[in-house]
């Protein structure tokens, strides 16, 4: 018995011995395989931690395991299982970037539900177009208000719209657009009833400063006009119906080009200033079920609103309540305050006086912000407040430091001006700064206005940088989107703001040279900063050992690179937790060595060459579908060769036509752009290719014969681009063009001020010029067309002439133009007669060869009676003719010279 005993405690110590062998083993091999990673990358890499350069890093099941010199990394390659990454010379490799502070789902959502008014847009544009289609838009999705954003003060100045004027477009629907800074708003009639601002029949209810920190701006009737400042805003927005305009579905697809446009600018982290704008919790929904699905790919801070006429306590509740929605990619814990309005604007709270002797609009008194801090912070709620005047910061930071705990990193957002001992306060008290950067910046003609309505020391001094460092505040960037300001929003051309002090396209004076940063603390105020200012320093920020591996690879070398270069910088890819969720597109440059990238890459038997650059005919609106259509997209590809029968024939007797592929911009995602965003995409990758493919065409193609330019519609807005800065790059090019038919597309006054180079035809047979139009029908007159910009001219495509000298129809040498009946495309003989309207810069017709476009791929841009799809159709044989012509012209002109 006994001895059966020991045989089965033998047989039992033998098997845990085995079994402990094989975890040991397995125990061994699972180390070994901790000692490999899954991602490898070498290059220039700045750290954000001290900053420190490192050469190489090396990361495993999300972070970093390594970082240090290439040696070290490479011991951690296993090959065929570790992804190298070699960004050796290409640019720079750095943390993730964060934004502090800005508006993106309220903005995308407002241009989904609402309208875009453009900066320059006036109030007659306004009324006429913009509110209009608005309304339109509003009623065809069964919206119960009518939404929009972006409107100019000084662009409106002098004749801003009145409630009577919008009510004369929509009275039965409430009406809200807010200004491009987000501070002022004008609405109808029915908005202010509603508001319990006004009755129906008239009577005032409430006036001028009766909603605190707010104005409600009266007219000489003694009624409100329906211009609303600060909080008066706010509360009269606080009565629409947030859960018709912002539902649970559009939150979702919002949050998601959220992320899109996120990650392609280079951010992981951002923290929102307004995530209950349209007072529902839809956006903590969506993020929170963003997150749990495994989708989201940034860190999320969000934040409370809570204005100076509500209740306190009652939305403090809803705030508390709120961070049930926190998750490991979403954080609650921020309350958005505004404790002033804006300097420049004259509603931000200074001290002195401006110099009219008003101080500006105040929404809290210090005791009230106190208890408020005191209360937020004993829940575990940081404050998030707005505040530009230097009274306005001394008052939050008096609030911070007598309610606050120093712990809870209670913050103060944008900043224009601050009192000097204020700066040791915010240091000694842990006091964050998420500081309006990008707007260090002035135009020379501003300048004047600023000094004569601010106080000394004020007006030309603003948004101060350098400092923060010096006293070790703790500062991060933010960009404030959609209220830019005419800043930029990415942070490559913030950090060239803070560097320079100078906007590129301003080409001002350095503002306030002594606030300048260093390329390293830019950078710093951008990664590790952010991340401070968002609790998240201790696993993002800085590539450090431990670390999330949150990085981009950078296409420039930001460090070193020429400063005014900074802001050409892109990420080239965008990395989270270890894994790439942004590839610039334009990051693989299009291969036009290859035939399959050319359309058409013709024997050469004439003389002269044509490059074709065709229109817009990729247009995706499926969720996720990309900005830009990859260059074998079949749905871009196959319509092209279709409309370059209607179009690029025209050019095909008289020269050689090449036509590129390019990866142009899907439509359906132009047509939510606002048109700084609109210029910004064909800037990127459209313009890429298209200039790679004139690099090779002239390098390999050419052979030095003389040629033309031409497009269409976004084809057209290349080849302006080619001739504003290709064109200027290559005068020895320049001199060959016989001319550049820049067709269904604007080219306008100010772009030929711009360009001196460039030069506009006066008649049928100049050389080296621009011919361009677009067709309209008389409907047209007074409406929104997407190709028609201010200032535009056009010439005559019939008689050649810049005037307003009419060419009947029997000028017209025939259309060519498709025959929905018989499936061909047709000649149309007297197509169509032509007249210029100088004034809005089109050519009117009257034809009935063809129906307008109102609409392309289902999107309303053109107005009622656009004839875009006529540009080439209706005057197909006048431009043949035209180029045959203009070519005989340019060989006159040579063989003279040569005589």
């Amino acid at each position: 018995m006994r001895q059966m005993m020991r045989m089965r405690i033998m047989k039992l110590l033998a098997g845990i011995v085995v079994l402990s062998f094989m975890l040991g083993a397995g125990g061994l091999a699972s180390g070994s395989e901790k000692t490999k990673a899954d991602l490898v990358v070498y290059g220039k890499i700045f750290t954000s931690d001290n900053n420190k350069v490192a050469e190489a890093f090396a990361v495993k099941d999300g972070k970093y395991i390594y970082v240090g010199d290439k040696k070290g990394a490479a011991a951690l390659v296993e090959a065929g299982r570790t992804d190298v990454v070699d960004y050796t010379d290409k640019g720079l490799v750095m943390p993730g970037c964060g934004n502090g502070h800005a508006h993106y789902p309220i903005a995308y959502a407002m241009i989904e539900i609402g309208a875009q008014v453009g900066d320059s847009d006036d109030a007659n544009k306004f009324l006429t177009e913009i509110l209009p289609a608005a309304v339109k838009k509003a009623k065809a999705a069964n919206l119960k208000a009518v939404f929009g954003l972006g409107w100019n003060l000084d662009t409106f100045k002098g004749n801003m719209p009145t409630r009577q004027q919008i009510d004369a477009v929509c009275k039965d629907l409430p009406v809200f657009f807010i200004d491009e800074e987000g501070h002022k708003s004008l609405v109808n009639t029915l908005s202010l009833v509603h508001a319990g601002i006004m009755k129906e029949d008239g009577t005032v209810l409430k006036k001028e400063n009766d909603i605190r920190g707010g104005e409600i701006v009266m007219g000489a009737d003694g009624t409100p006009t329906g211009y609303l400042k600060e909080q008066a805003a706010t509360y009269v927005r606080s009565f629409l119906d947030g859960d018709n305009l912002f539902t649970a579905d559009r939150a979702r697809t919002t949050l998601r080009k959220v992320q899109d446009t996120l990650l392609s600018e280079g951010y992981t982290m951002y923290l929102d200033g307004y995530s209950s704008y349209f007072r529902n919790n839809n956006l903590y929904k969506a993020a929170s079920e963003m997150d749990k699905a495994g989708t989201m790919h940034f860190v999320l801070g969000t934040a409370y609103e809570i204005e100076s006429w509500m209740d306190v306590d009652a939305e403090l509740a809803k705030a508390v309540e709120a961070q049930k929605y926190a998750s490991k990619h979403v954080k609650t814990n921020w309350l958005k305050f505004y404790m002033d309005g804006t300097v420049e604007s004259g509603t931000g709270f200074i001290d002195p006086p401006y110099t009219d002797g008003h101080q500006g609009l105040v929404n809290w008194t210090e005791d009230e912000f106190t208890r408020i801090t005191r209360k937020a912070n004993e829940n575990g709620l940081t404050m998030h407040v707005h505040a530009l005047g230097n009274q306005a910061v001394h008052r939050t930071i008096n609030a911070f430091v007598n309610g606050g705990k120093d712990e809870m990193r209670n913050t103060l957002v944008h900043l224009r001006n601050v009192n000097l001992p204020d700066y040791e306060r915010m240091a000694r008290h842990n006091i964050q700064v998420t500081a309006g950067l990008l707007w260090h910046h002035t135009a020379d003609a501003s300048l004047p206005d600023l000094l004569r309505s601010l106080p000394a020391g004020m007006g030309d001094k603003g948004y101060p940088m350098k400092s923060y460092f010096d006293y070790g505040i703790n500062m991060s960037s933010h960009s404030d989107f959609p209220a830019l300001a005419a800043s930029p929003d990415d942070p490559f051309g913030i950090m060239e703001i803070t560097v320079t002090g100078a906007y590129y396209p301003e080409k001002s004076k350095p503002w306030w040279p002594e606030e300048l940063l260093t390329r390293e603390q830019a950078l710093t105020a951008l990664t590790i900063n952010c991340a401070k200012q968002m609790f998240l320093e201790k696993e993002r920020g800085s590539i450090t050992k431990g670390k999330y591996a949150d990085f981009l690879l950078v296409d420039k070398d930001v460090l070193t690179c020429p400063v005014t270069d900074i802001h050409k910088a892109r990420p080239e890819a965008t990395y989270f937790e270890g894994k790439k969720v942004f590839a610039n597109p334009a990051a693989a440059p299009v291969d036009y060595a290859d035939k399959n990238n050319w359309m058409k890459q013709p024997k050469i038997t004439k003389d002269v060459d044509t490059i074709y650059i065709y229109p817009t005919e990729y247009a995706d609106d499926s969720a996720g579908a990309p900005v830009f259509a990859d260059i074998n997209e079949k749905a871009m590809r196959e319509p092209a060769q279709e409309t370059y029968l209607l179009q690029g024939t025209a050019y095909a007797d008289a020269t050689n036509v090449f036509v590129p592929y390019y990866r142009q911009v899907n439509m359906a995602a132009a047509s939510e752009m606002t048109p700084e965003a609109l210029r910004a995409a064909f800037n990127n990758v459209p313009k890429q290719d298209v200039f790679a493919a004139l690099d090779y065409y002239f390098a390999n193609l050419n052979g030095g014969r003389p040629f033309i330019l031409a497009g269409h519609s976004q084809g057209s807005a290349m080849q302006s681009l080619v001739l504003a800065e290709y064109m200027k790059a290559h005068p020895e090019y320049q001199q060959r063009m016989i001319a550049a038919y820049v067709i269904g597309f604007s080219i306008t006054k100010e772009y030929l001020q711009a360009n001196p180079h460039l030069h506009f035809a006066e008649r049928a047979d100049d050389t080296g010029v621009i011919v361009s139009w677009n067709t309209e029908g008389p409907a047209n007159a007074g409406k929104k067309n997407l190709v028609v910009l201010p200032g535009a001219i056009s010439i005559n495509p019939l008689n050649w002439k810049r005037d307003e000298t009419y060419a009947p129809a029997a000028e017209n040498l025939g259309g060519y133009i498709y025959n929905e009946a018989t499936g061909k495309i047709e000649q149309v003989p007297k197509a169509a007669d032509a007249r210029l309207d100088l004034k809005r810069g089109v050519v009117i017709t009257k034809t009935n060869a063809m129906k307008p476009i109102y609409e392309m791929f289902g999107i309303t841009v053109f107005g009622p009676a656009s004839y875009h799809n006529g540009d080439y159709a209706l005057y197909y044989y006048n431009i043949k003719d035209n180029v045959a012509r203009r070519i005989a012209a340019y060989k006159s002109h040579a063989e003279q010279r040569r005589g």
